[in-house]
């Protein structure tokens, strides 16, 4: 292909304009349209430069001579079949040929660092995949999506096993038994004199056999198969990943203005404005790094990774000065007592009834009341209550907090510089009233139960 076919589509590639690409290199627009139309052609020093602004190696812009033809680098992207199969097949017929010529201990001591190289290489693809279940799982928990996700991620470990134990045993072993016959390694007797140049007989010995090795370790054409397969399963992959980081980014995004909005509250929100603003520019960096790879676009990593320090200071300062603000609040260990609500239920006492122990109930000893009387003091926005289950002749207690009720009731507090502990049983106080009999009862039920 001649350089003037070759450089209108680098430019484009590149996304640069005729007058973009003479900008960068000094030069007036009518000389690139020269050049692109073939009436003349740049200097050595201007190749340069075009090869840096354009991403590409100098052989690649060229003039190659070749009119019509293929570049070798889209010939490269074609998939052969033949040659694989060919190359497959030939890597086959080395392998027998290299196990037939070794002697039975080396045949044992390649069969056995195999059979050692095949179980680390199953134990790290273990140990990966359930480090990768752990994670994704964890993040979405959904069934249908996780035997996807997991299909392709055992497909991708066996596949990068195989090459490996392929490449491995390329490298370790048949790359040192490719023989060849030494034509220089042959011993002749002459058993009559020299001169007589008749009736001579020429007794040859067996041509010996050398080994040799591949200096370049060069990569079997099969791999380019695998390979391909290997990478379509990852851009796969990373749609997956791509879905709960778009998610995060939305979450991030709206975090962000939330926080903003009750900036007039105190410092402390325009400190995790600052935080989550961060987490925004790093989730953003991810999303692109992924859509580009799954596109296969050019990465500008330059400006991601930019970006991606500009977040990590945004998160660490606004997550370091949050906490320092936070620490500074006042801690408050329970609640107003207008902030409570009661509800009160009777429940038919049996000999077989045990009481929930996970929360500390106060016991009251009434010996004229008959049926055991359960008071449940809570927090306002709360779905509480005690219920028994026939089965098991087991009385439970159920505490439901409204998600509104709880947003208001931290922001509440934040906006009045308070620190609570939003996980204790001051939420919920039950204090339960009931004869000595029954109460005796019960206990002795909690015991056989414990």
């Amino acid at each position: 292909m001649r350089f003037s076919e070759k450089l209108p589509k680098l430019r484009k590639d590149n996304n640069l304009s005729q007058e973009q690409l003479a900008d960068k290199l000094g030069v007036s627009r009518q000389a690139v349209s020269k050049w692109e139309s073939g009436n003349s052609y740049p200097d050595m020093e201007k190749m340069l430069q075009m090869c840096r602004i354009l991403n590409c190696h100098l052989e690649d812009i060229m003039d190659d001579g070749a009119i019509g033809q293929e570049s070798p680098k889209a010939s490269k992207n074609k998939i052969d079949l033949n040659a694989y199969m060919e190359d497959f097949l030939d890597f086959i017929t080395r392998s027998y040929n290299m196990f037939c010529s070794m002697k039975f201990k080396e045949k044992i001591k390649c069969l056995f660092e195999m059979a050692i190289i095949a179980l680390i290489l199953l134990l790290a693809s273990n140990i990966v995949y359930s480090i990768l279940e752990y994670i994704i799982y964890g993040l979405i928990p959904i069934a249908i999506f996780w035997k996807v996700v997991s299909i392709l991620i055992k497909t991708t470990l066996i596949v990068i096993s195989m090459i490996i134990f392929i490449h491995l045993f390329k490298i370790r072993y048949l790359d040192y038994f490719v023989t060849i016959e030494d034509q220089n390694v042959t011993e002749k007797t002459i058993e009559d004199p020299i001169e007589k140049k008749e009736d001579r007989h020429y007794q040859e010995k067996a041509k010996e056999k050398i080994i040799i090795r591949d200096p370049k370790h060069s990569t079997l054409k099969v791999f380019n198969v695998l390979g391909e397969i290997l990478v379509t399963i990852i851009r796969v992959l990373a749609i997956f990943a791509i879905i709960p980081v778009i998610i995060a980014f939305v979450l991030t995004v709206g975090l962000t203005f939330a926080s903003i909005f009750y900036i007039r509250y105190g410092v402390l929100f325009l400190f995790m404005a600052i935080a989550i603003f961060g987490a925004v520019f790093i989730a953003y960096d991810i999303i692109e790094l992924l859509y580009n790879f799954i596109l296969d676009r050019e990465q500008h990593f330059k400006r991601l990774f930019i970006l991606g320090i500009i977040g990590l200071i945004m998160c660490g300062a606004g997550i370091g000065l949050s906490v320092c603000t936070y620490l500074n609040y006042e801690i408050v260990e329970d609640f107003d007592e207008g902030d409570y609500l009661i509800k009160t239920q009777n429940i038919e006492p049996n000999d077989e009834l045990y009481i929930d122990k996970s929360y500390d109930c106060e016991y009251k000893i009434d010996n004229s009341v008959e049926d055991i009387q359960i008071e449940i003091k809570y927090i306002k926005g709360a779905d509480v209550g005690a219920s028994v289950n026939p089965t098991y002749e087991y009385c439970y207690f159920y505490y439901n907090m409204d998600p509104i009720y709880s947003y208001r009731m931290v922001i509440n507090d934040l906006k009045n510089k308070k620190i609570r502990n939003y996980d204790n049983d001051e939420f919920m106080k039950i204090k339960i009233t009931l004869s000595q009999e029954n109460y005796d009862k019960i206990m002795k039920n909690n015991m056989k139960v414990q």
